[in-house]
């Protein structure tokens, strides 16, 4: 009856942790998506994940759709669109 319980314990202490580590896995991820919004480098990082792609096939699709999309809907015009549509 006490290794059913030993284990059960561990069981335990093992999903606690799990727990912990995910709610400090979700606030970083929160403080890294309001710095990635406000930082204004979503084209610049976009650019360069597919820099390589782009060297090799500059006819690529995918790369060419990201990098259009990038530029034409930075984060930037996203805000300033949401800011002037509340406005009026």
């Amino acid at each position: 009856m006490d290794m059913v319980n030993l284990k059960e314990n561990n069981i335990h202490r093992i999903f606690v942790v799990s727990l912990i580590l995910k709610g400090f896995d979700s606030v970083l991820e929160i403080i890294g998506g309001v710095l990635f919004l406000f930082t204004g480098s979503v084209t610049a990082i976009i650019t360069f994940l597919i820099r390589g792609e782009l060297i090799e096939d500059p006819t690529d699709f995918v790369a060419k759709r990201l990098t259009s999309f990038s530029q034409s809907e930075s984060t930037e015009s996203l805000i300033v669109t949401k800011r002037q549509g509340m406005m009026t």
